[in-house]
């Protein structure tokens, strides 16, 4: 009988000492209600217009000088264009680049260009470069803004022609003989973010729906 009530007083004291773990810890397990301001602020509804505000100004006058067509150097008066390698020549009369689109859009300025004279020749560095070939860039006035924008744009205006357009290593520096640069106010166009648009009639374009 000794031995079967000491098994009963151990089971006992055990249930105790559980009951008793039990009702500490049942604070862990209580609950009050979040502040409800906090959920009504979390689901607040944006602003109509939470973004900053664009100045498209800063980039129209960037717009207002750039042409049409784009001419980097034009034939000299005293050189007869029979004389002239045909490339050189070329250079001289056809524009080096046509832009095809030249808008302000959302708030900033959106210019799609066609190929540059030998652009081919450099498809594979711009596909190295940024993964595509670029045929448009979006410049916003924060761009403008920058000190390495703004460096650049006085070196160009300081040359006064398109010759920042033309790709380093060709006639960039060194003007053709035959040819004379043509004066522009700097339109920097290779500035701001690269973009890719696809061609209307090519083979990614999509049927207007």
């Amino acid at each position: 009988m000794s031995g079967t009530l000491g098994r009963v007083v151990t089971q006992l004291t055990r249930a105790i000492a559980l009951c008793a773990a039990a009702s500490l810890l049942g604070g862990c397990f209580s609950h009050r209600g979040a502040w409800s301001a906090r959920t009504e602020l979390a689901i607040a509804p944006f602003a109509d217009d939470p973004w900053p505000a664009r100045d498209p100004t800063a980039v129209e006058s960037f717009r207002a000088a750039t042409p049409h067509e784009i001419h980097v150097y034009e034939l000299a008066t005293d050189t007869p264009p029979d004389s002239l390698d045909p490339h050189v020549r070329r250079l001289g009369e056809e524009p080096y680049r046509v832009v095809l689109f030249n808008e302000i859009v959302g708030g900033g300025l959106l210019r799609v260009y066609g190929p540059a004279q030998g652009e081919d020749d450099r498809a594979a560095w711009d596909k190295l470069l940024y993964g595509f070939v670029p045929n448009a860039t979006f410049l916003s006035e924060f761009e403008v803004a920058s000190p390495r924008f703004q460096e650049k744009l006085a070196s160009q205006a300081a040359d006064g022609t398109n010759r920042s357009l033309l790709p380093i290593g060709s006639a960039r520096f060194i003007t053709p003989t035959g040819l004379q640069p043509v004066p522009a106010a700097p339109m920097m166009l290779d500035e701001g973010i690269q973009l890719r648009v696809p061609d209307v009639d090519g083979p990614h374009a999509r049927a207007a729906s």
